[in-house]
């Protein structure tokens, strides 16, 4: 925290402060005229010795109790003056230093699902199959391929091949389909197996 002090001009203008400092003025002179009426007058005798330059005792005592009252008058003008010191606090600004960035996390792909649909075309029966693939990572990501297998309604292997991904890879948080196709199935067809390989 830093403190800033801002000093105005020697010249009082506070009109409480100057009349402080009036009623101070006449305090000190009530003060010396009371010394000076409690003083005992001494009649001066005739002497035939040349009078001496001697100080008297009552003109230092006046001069002490003058100095004391300006002495009290000075210091009662500089705390009026520091009365009126404008004071200012200036905070100095919090500095946060910056959170670390966390680095990006790799492609992290997921296949979400596979599905198939029976088409009827000009070259006959046509089995389309469907990949969904999730990228959860920040990076980008391609599965390099996926297995595809036919079984009948037991559950037995009735054909099995490679699907080689081709295109563009898969974005940070997205997801992207695959499709592919296969002229005139088994007759048994009952189901689709997918595997992918990353």
């Amino acid at each position: 925290m830093t403190v800033t002090t801002h000093h105005d001009d020697m010249a009082i203008e506070d009109p409480q402060i100057t009349e402080q400092i009036e009623r101070l003025k006449r305090k000190m002179q009530d003060v010396a005229d009371a010394f000076e009426a409690t003083k005992t007058p001494v009649q001066r005798k005739k002497s035939k010795r040349k009078a001496q330059n001697v100080p008297r005792k009552s003109s230092r005592f006046k001069s002490a109790a003058m100095l004391v009252l300006f002495l009290s008058m000075g210091l009662g003008i500089a705390y009026m003056v520091n009365m009126q010191l404008d004071i200012t606090v200036v905070e100095e600004p919090v500095i946060q230093e910056p959170e670390p960035v966390a680095a990006p996390l790799p492609a992290q792909l997921i296949l979400k699902s596979a599905s198939y649909e029976l088409l009827n075309s000009e070259l006959g029966n046509t089995l389309e199959i469907t990949i969904s693939v999730e990228n959860t990572g920040d990076l980008k990501g391609t599965p390099s391929q996926f297995m595809i297998e036919l079984v009948d309604a037991d559950g037995a292997s009735l054909m099995k091949w490679p699907m080689q991904v081709d295109g563009q890879p898969i974005d940070g948080k997205q997801t992207r389909s695959f499709v592919t196709r296969l002229i005139q199935p088994p007759a048994t067809f009952a189901n689709i197996q997918v595997s992918m390989n990353k």
